[in-house]
């Protein structure tokens, strides 16, 4: 049985994951919604990579990324309605309230601006690119799929070093977002590897999902602060207002132990970040070398059994 050759399988996994998860989540299904985030993502690391005849790839990514911009804005709603109902112990009922009703009518404001943007993004024409996208990735060339995957690899993580090293061992959660936001594409990156047969790359992933999701974490909570600040800073009522700050503090703390948390992770983050350059990437480009020297070989012998027929001829 003939099978399909790699690029072809990756992109209909990753289309296919979208296609599922987007209608449920536009009809408000919260874990939907999350995984068509992370389908949309998983599908924006892989695009770079892929570059067939014919194939104009400008137009999809633009469409993705839109895409995974707004579901994000909504989802980063949901996680903070999911984040208030867990500080129930000790936390004021009157500010809890308040939070709450702050962060729902942002949610359903954002859901909205969503779905008429999503209109004007028409998913249709996401559809009818996706479908594209599959029928045409069958003429990638699997030697150059695997070098450009390798460069993809050495950026990323070049840039998660120098996200890193901006971080530093200091709490500032825009310079932490950035950090998180390198850790993403490299783990999506790493499992397109991962899904090649590299052997390394898995594990290597997995370590770097370990620290993209206490970063994803920490972020969550400075997201739900600054949105109960917000509501602070518009409060009448003093004890409303002195609860809401107490809240605030109470994600404040939280946020720093996972900080903290992230420090002790950090060493072997960046460990992971060098072992991509020094295994994986050295792997793929080995691999790529071997493909275009086997289909060297190959025409080299077809151009031979052709004049060792017109010679018998």
């Amino acid at each position: 049985m003939r099978t399909e050759p790699l690029p072809v399988t990756v992109v209909k996994r990753r289309t296919k994951a979208l296609g599922a998860a987007l209608p449920l989540a536009l009809e408000g299904d919260i874990a939907a919604l999350h995984r068509a985030r992370v389908a949309s993502r998983r599908l924006r690391e892989l695009l770079p990579v892929l570059r067939a005849p014919g194939a104009k790839l400008g137009k999809t990514r633009k469409r993705v990324r839109r895409l995974t911009r707004l579901l994000g804005r909504v989802r980063e709603m949901d996680v903070a309605l999911q984040l208030l109902d867990t500080l129930g112990e000790g936390v004021p009922r009157l500010a809890l309230f308040e939070a709450r009703q702050h962060v729902r009518s942002g949610r359903e404001a954002r859901r909205e601006q969503m779905l008429r943007k999503l209109h004007t993004l028409s998913l249709k024409k996401l559809d009818r690119r996706l479908d594209e996208l599959v029928a045409i990735v069958g003429d990638v060339d699997p030697a150059a799929w695997r070098r450009r995957l390798a460069a993809l690899l050495t950026r990323r993580a070049a840039r998660l070093h120098d996200a890193a090293a901006e971080a530093g061992a200091i709490y500032v959660p825009e310079r932490l977002h950035g950090v998180r936001l390198a850790a993403k594409k490299l783990r999506y990156a790493l499992e397109i590897a991962a899904e090649g047969g590299v052997r390394e790359a898995a594990r290597l992933a997995a370590i770097v999902r370990r620290s993209q999701i206490t970063l994803g974490r920490l972020q969550d909570r400075h997201v739900l602060v600054r949105e109960v600040h917000e509501v602070a800073g518009h409060a009448t009522d003093d004890a409303a207002r002195h609860g809401l700050l107490a809240i605030a503090a109470q994600l404040e703390q939280s946020a720093r132990e996972l900080h903290a948390e992230f420090l002790r992770q950090r060493d072997g983050l960046l460990a992971a970040g060098a072992a991509v350059r020094q295994e994986v990437v050295p792997e793929l480009t080995r691999a790529a070398r071997a493909r275009r020297q086997l289909r060297a070989g190959l025409k080299t012998r077809s151009g031979r059994g052709r004049q060792a027929l017109k010679a018998g001829a």
